[in-house]
């Protein structure tokens, strides 16, 4: 799919025989870090929706948390993947605690078993499952654990898509536990109208728009390792 300009000038399927016949239109297909972006944007619909009173909003008054080093942070750290949760992630596996346990399941769980008790460390970048996580669980708190309406309001009423979006979830206990994930399913020419909806917004500059602009002034260097800089051809 090409969009330029207002319009989509490329739209083909693979030939059945070449994934043509296990992908169509209407395949909810598997979205994994895009999820990251759009936790991202959905926070910024519930400040402007009045859910959140401001990026700086602290998470201190999420009784959830209470006793964990996410109580400690802002809707800013949060955001920015500047949590200071480096100190008890696996070394080089940024989506497992020092146990081994994954970022997986309900938040309740992994505050029983690896997050009671934490504290954040310095505030550097760490990519990771975990932040997009907090992030769409304290939306679910802040709008009264009625996250499928507040969804509902931003992707059927403003993102306008034509088909289902769903989001992942541990399958287990109730929505006041932290039970969303960020990763989700939704069709490609779907997935094609949240980043429409992200530059319209932007350009407007409405309050979502006015919402991302910020975030793109005030975001954080993130120095690469080693071995990125390898990969990226800048190690000296």
């Amino acid at each position: 799919m090409v969009y330029e300009k207002g319009k989509l000038l490329i739209s083909e399927l693979s030939p059945k025989g070449r994934l043509g016949d296990v992908i169509n239109k209407r395949t909810l297909i598997y979205s994994m870090s895009l999820g990251k972006s759009l936790a991202g944007y959905m926070i910024g619909h519930a400040i402007c929706q009045g859910h959140i009173e401001s990026i700086e909003q602290s998470l201190s008054d999420w009784p959830l948390v209470a006793d964990t080093f996410i109580a400690d942070l802002t809707v800013r750290d949060v955001i920015n993947a500047t949590m200071g949760n480096q100190s008890f992630m696996k070394k080089g596996d940024n989506e497992s605690f020092k146990s081994g346990n994954r970022v997986d399941g309900s938040l309740k769980d992994m505050i029983f078993s690896d997050l009671k008790g934490t504290k954040a460390g310095r505030k550097r970048f760490e990519y990771g499952q975990l932040s997009p996580f907090i992030v769409l669980n304290y939306i679910a708190f802040k709008t009264g654990h009625k996250f499928l309406d507040f969804s509902n309001s931003v992707l059927r009423d403003h993102l306008h898509l034509s088909d289902t979006l769903s989001w992942a979830h541990a399958g287990v206990g109730q929505e006041k536990h932290g039970i969303i994930h960020p990763n989700f399913n939704a069709t490609r020419s779907d997935t094609l109208r949240i980043g429409i909806a992200i530059l319209e917004d932007w350009n407007k500059n409405n309050c979502v728009g006015k919402f991302l602009k910020d975030v793109y002034a005030n975001g954080v260097k993130k120095k690469p390792s080693k071995a990125q800089r390898f990969r990226l051809g800048l190690l000296s």
